[in-house]
């Protein structure tokens, strides 16, 4: 029993033992409350990741495309120099293969393809006459010769005169035209046939002047 006089209230009569004992109870009471709270709550499953094979797949290219970036980005400077060195020392053009040199005769050819063929077509061409003027001996050579060996064939002789007047009238520059009305009189029927070749002569030389033939 306590004796007469002392205090019953915890903490009056004997302060120190009291309190640790207090301390004490409290201590456990809350830990056995935290036990209690732990048990009660739900424990979470843990479930295992899985991937698959296209997604295994996809994080590989991924991770090859980082390292692929990364490896540029490393290697840029060096990279961008070359350019530069490359435009310094351009690469030489391939050379161009040489032309062909051309075939006189078939240029020829060409050209008397050119060459009129109908009357009207032949009187209406426009003849180049400063080529003629400008042209060698030989070209106004042929032309004459011709000239003389067809009034030849059409008159039975030689002659020389008619030759020379006919030659006269393209010295002038005649046209067509004019020529036959001027030679109407002479070679009757022949005169347009004669004129119309004979035109054919000059505008083949002209168109061989042309070409440089």
């Amino acid at each position: 029993m306590a004796a007469a006089g002392e205090s019953l209230q915890p903490g009056m009569g004997a302060p120190g033992g009291e309190r640790r004992a207090l301390g004490t109870l409290r201590r456990k009471a809350q830990a056995a409350f935290v036990e209690e709270e732990e048990e009660a709550a739900p424990k979470r499953k843990l479930i295992p990741i899985t991937y698959t094979e296209e997604e295994l797949e996809a994080m590989r290219r991924a991770a090859e495309a980082a390292a692929q970036e990364e490896q540029a980005a490393s290697g840029a400077p060096e990279q961008a120099s070359k350019p530069e060195a490359a435009a310094t020392l351009p690469s030489p053009a391939p050379a161009a293969a040489a032309p062909q040199p051309a075939d006189p005769e078939q240029l020829k050819r060409q050209v008397m393809a050119r060459v009129p063929k109908g009357q009207d077509a032949v009187f209406a061409w426009q003849v180049r006459w400063e080529l003629l003027d400008a042209a060698p001996a030989d070209v106004k050579q042929r032309i004459q010769a011709w000239v003389g060996k067809r009034i030849q064939m059409l008159m039975g002789e030689e002659e020389e005169s008619f030759a020379s007047f006919v030659m006269q009238q393209v010295a002038r520059h005649q046209p067509a035209l004019k020529v036959l009305e001027a030679l109407q009189d002479v070679l009757d029927e022949d005169a347009p046939e004669f004129v119309t070749k004979l035109y054919q002569v000059i505008i083949y030389e002209s168109l061989k002047l042309e070409h440089s033939l």
